[in-house]
C-alpha cells in the first residue's frame, strides 16, 4: 500500500510531539497506538525556521518526554531518526515551502501562527500537498474530532480543516457517547491541566486576561475556556446553549484532568453510566481514543499515554441527578495521536477516490 506522505510546519512542542508518535508507532512494538484504517503514515518534511541542528537537539532532549532509545543527528540539511532521513526546510510564510520537492500529500500546520483558512491555503499544491489539518482550533470552518465526526469529512470539499484543540478532543467523545445514550440536557466543562509557554516565567507581560501575566510556574491561573466551549460545540452542534466552559492551569510540566459536570435526560445512575461508556470504549470508533480506568491515577502517570481520554471511575461522583465524569489526558501526546489519526482517516478517504 502506498504510504501517506506528511510534512509538518513548526516543530514546536505539538509538531515534535507529531514526530514522536509517529516513530513509536512504527519503530516500538509495544507502544499503545490506534491503528486506523487507510495507508501508512510517513513523515517525510519539516518546516522550522530554527537551525536543524536546534531541531534535532529538542527532538533527542525533552524536559518531560523521555525520547527512548532513538539516536537524533542532522546533516545535510536533514534530520536523521530512527533509520528515517527527513527533509528540513526554513521558510517563514506557507506558500514559499517547497513540499512538492518531498511529494508531501497532507501537511500538518502545528506553527501556532497561521490559523485563517486563506493562510492555511497556501500550503496546497497543484502537485502537492492536497489538505491541511491545523493542529489547533483556528478560525476555520471544518472541525473533527476522531471517533465523534470524522466520518463527516469529504476530501473534495474539506481542503483546510481543524483538529480542535486537546481539551475538546478529550471530552468531546465522553459527551457523544453521554448524548447518544441519554441525552445531555446541561453541562459544565471544565480541564485542570499544565502551564504552557505563553505564559511568563515571572509576573509580567501584556496579556488581556490579567491572571495570564502572573508567573505560571508560582501560581494556579484560571483561564478562559471559551476555545474548548466553541471547540466542542462545532463537532457537536446539538449541544450549542447547552454547555459552560472553564479552564485552571496549574504548575505542572504536562498532563491535564477533565470533568464533565451535567445532567442527563433520565438521570441515569453512575453505575450505569460507567456501564455505557465502558462499552463505547470497546468499539472501534473509540478505541484508543477513550478509556475506563478503575485504578486510581495523577498526572504524571497520564505522560505520553495517546489515549484521548482515559475516564477515572474512582473520580467520577454522582449528587442527585447531577452526574460527574472525570479524568485524564496527555495534552501533547494524546493530540499528537489524534492528529495522525485524522492523516490516516484523510489518507483512507482519498484512497477510495473521493475527491483526493
Amino acid at each position: 500500500m502506498t504510504s501517506l506522505r506528511l510534512g509538518i510546519n513548526g516543530l514546536g512542542r505539538v509538531g515534535n510531539a507529531v514526530l514522536r508518535q509517529w516513530l513509536a508507532r512504527g519503530l516500538d512494538p509495544s507502544h499503545p497506538r490506534r491503528l486506523p484504517a487507510g495507508p501508512p503514515l510517513e513523515v517525510v518534511a519539516i518546516n522550522d525556521s530554527r537551525p536543524v541542528e536546534q531541531l534535532a537537539y529538542h527532538l533527542g532532549h525533552d524536559s518531560v518526554h523521555r525520547f527512548p532509545r532513538w539516536m537524533v543527528t542532522s546533516a545535510n540539511g536533514r534530520l536523521r531518526v530512527g533509520g528515517h532521513a527527513i527533509a528540513v526546510y526554513s521558510e517563514t510564510e506557507p506558500i514559499e515551502v517547497p513540499w512538492e520537492e518531498a511529494g508531501v500529500d497532507v501537511v500538518l500546520d502545528c506553527s501556532g501562527r497561521f490559523l485563517r483558512a486563506a493562510e492555511l491555503s497556501c500550503h496546497l499544491r497543484p502537485q502537492g500537498p492536497k489538505h491541511v489539518i491545523l493542529g489547533g482550533m483556528g478560525d476555520l470552518a471544518s472541525h473533527f474530532v476522531m471517533g465523534v465526526n470524522e466520518h463527516e469529512f469529504d476530501a473534495g470539499r474539506h481542503k483546510v480543516v481543524s483538529a480542535t484543540s486537546a481539551s475538546a478532543q478529550a471530552m468531546a467523545p465522553v459527551l457523544a457517547v453521554l448524548d447518544r445514550a441519554f441525552g445531555v440536557r446541561w453541562a459544565l466543562l471544565s480541564t485542570t491541566r499544565a502551564m504552557d509557554g505563553e505564559q511568563p516565567i515571572v509576573d509580567g507581560g501584556t496579556a488581556p486576561d490579567l491572571r495570564r501575566t502572573r508567573a505560571g510556574a508560582g501560581n494556579i491561573v484560571p483561564s478562559s475556556s471559551s476555545t474548548t466551549q466553541r471547540a466542542v460545540m462545532c463537532v457537536l452542534p446539538q449541544l450549542a446553549g447547552r454547555l459552560q466552559a472553564s479552564s485552571i492551569r496549574v504548575p505542572i510540566p504536562l498532563g491535564a484532568m477533565f470533568e464533565i459536570v451535567c445532567h442527563l435526560d433520565g438521570s441515569p445512575d453512575q453505575q450505569r453510566v460507567m456501564a455505557v461508556l465502558r462499552d463505547a470504549a470497546q468499539q472501534p470508533a473509540l478505541s484508543g481514543v477513550l478509556e475506563v480506568r478503575d485504578t486510581p491515577l495523577v498526572s504524571s502517570d497520564i505522560v505520553g499515554d495517546p489515549c484521548s481520554a482515559v475516564v477515572d471511575t474512582s473520580l467520577c461522583q454522582s449528587c442527585g441527578a447531577l452526574l460527574r465524569v472525570a479524568g485524564w489526558y496527555d495534552n501533547e501526546s494524546a493530540y499528537a495521536a489524534r492528529l495522525l489519526d485524522l492523516a490516516a482517516h484523510i489518507g483512507s478517504v482519498r484512497m477510495k477516490g473521493d475527491g483526493a
